[in-house]
């Protein structure tokens, strides 16, 4: 990808994968997967990605709150990030009871 004629770094891609690519992943793989370990790193990631979404929706609250559609978008991402965090471990703690 270019960006104003620029090419975009590496990490970039890297970064582009693991949080945009790497969720379809995991949210295919808790169909089939129930093993603890996977439970637990599910809702690791869950909690890196809720941060990773409150922290976009600050910055843009700091940065140009005038986009409203764009606050209203990044807020409904981070609440839901939020949920799934909570959902997850609570669907790691029913396995182990």
């Amino acid at each position: 990808t270019k960006e104003l004629g620029k090419a975009m770094p590496a990490m970039f891609h890297v970064i582009y994968i693991v949080a945009m690519i790497l969720p379809m992943i995991v949210g295919f793989l808790t169909m089939q997967l129930e093993q603890k370990w996977f439970k637990t790193a599910s809702l690791v990631y869950s909690v890196l990605l809720a941060l990773l979404n409150v922290f976009h929706f600050v910055e843009q609250l700091m940065g140009n709150i005038n986009d409203i559609s764009q606050v209203v978008l990044l807020l409904f991402v981070a609440i839901a990030s939020i949920f799934l965090v909570l959902w997850i471990n609570k669907w790691r703690k029913e396995a182990t009871a």
